[in-house]
């Protein structure tokens, strides 16, 4: 028993791909959600990972827009929007191995997130004077709870649902009138399938 706890904690360092479904709690549609993460086990059970994940997904929803002349107005008018989410965080994650193979893991992390949206407004009228905040950035925080299938010492299938709680903020600069600021709400349950390697 100690010379297999030995074996699995000597690859410390892992790499895992991800694929999965994101559902804000938002106006955005659900989409795909993939990702990455790098990690290092601290001890057999305890890891640390650094993860960056990916959403991308077209709507049709209202945004508001900004007239950038005077006088100032704001409208709420529907869109085409193309949204891309990108949150990085730092995790941490318990691996309870319940027998060889199948491990039932529990985790969370902290971290920022990135949202980046082309609005187009559906109405030609609001084009010439009208602008909409584009960018937004802001708090990410997520848990998690799932499960690793250990198919060999240096390959696991993994399986997770998870919430996000990701909240941005974006500005929009009317010198020299002052900034109009919006919010963007990113939170949402999803879940992931992935692949890890150990090495």
């Amino acid at each position: 028993m100690v010379l297999s706890s030995i074996s699995l904690f000597a690859n410390q360092y892992n790499i895992t791909l991800r694929t999965g479904m994101l559902s804000p709690d938002s106006d955005l549609e659900p989409g795909i959600i993939g990702g990455i993460s790098l990690g290092y086990y601290l001890t057999p059970s305890i890891e640390v990972q650094l993860s960056m994940d990916y959403y991308r997904q077209s709507n049709v929803t209202h945004r508001k827009h900004i007239q950038t002349d005077t006088p100032y107005e704001r409208l709420d008018i529907l869109s085409d929007v193309e949204s891309t989410f990108i949150p990085l965080s730092l995790n941490l994650q318990y691996n309870m191995a319940l027998t060889e193979r199948f491990i039932p893991v529990f985790g969370g992390g902290l971290g920022v997130g990135f949202l980046r949206e082309s609005v187009e407004a559906t109405d030609p009228a609001f084009e010439r004077d009208y602008a909409s905040i584009d960018s937004y950035q802001g708090f990410n925080s997520l848990v998690w709870t799932g499960f690793k299938y250990r198919l060999n010492p240096n390959l696991n299938l993994l399986s997770k649902v998870l919430y996000r709680y990701s909240e941005l903020t974006g500005s929009y600069d009317l010198e020299p009138f002052g900034f109009v600021e919006n919010r963007q709400d990113m939170s949402g349950i999803g879940f992931n399938l992935g692949i890890e390697y150990r090495f």
